[in-house]
């Protein structure tokens, strides 16, 4: 499983939502950009869209600009349903077994434990 694999995304980024969530606290559009960093945007884009579609997160909103489509993030948390597909999830388990061998993705990880 490489580090831009949707499942490990998906997976660093709901841990995160839940992490923050839990602390009382939101999720910044900085700790977003670092997350999303060397990942391309329309990529980063469809995940955010794939998970607000899915019910998994909420504060993704449709765009339409004049070279496309795109979305807007305000006030991103993660759901119940998403707190759900984290925690039962097989493909949510083998990214969080990744996430762990990354230890620059654990340090950003803890900032919100």
């Amino acid at each position: 499983m490489a580090r831009d694999d949707y499942f490990v995304l998906v997976y660093k980024l709901l841990k995160i939502l839940y992490l923050t969530l839990k602390s009382g606290k939101a999720v910044t559009s900085d700790e977003l950009k670092e997350l999303s960093e060397g990942i391309p945007l329309d990529y980063w884009e469809y995940i955010l869209k794939s998970l607000y579609e899915e019910g998994y997160v909420t504060g993704v909103i449709s765009v339409n600009t004049l070279s496309g489509s795109s979305i807007k993030v305000t006030n991103l948390q993660i759901t119940p349903k998403g707190i759900e597909y984290l925690q039962d999830n097989s493909k949510m388990q083998k990214a969080a077994e990744f996430v762990k061998n990354l230890p620059q993705w654990i340090s950003l990880i803890a900032k919100f434990a």
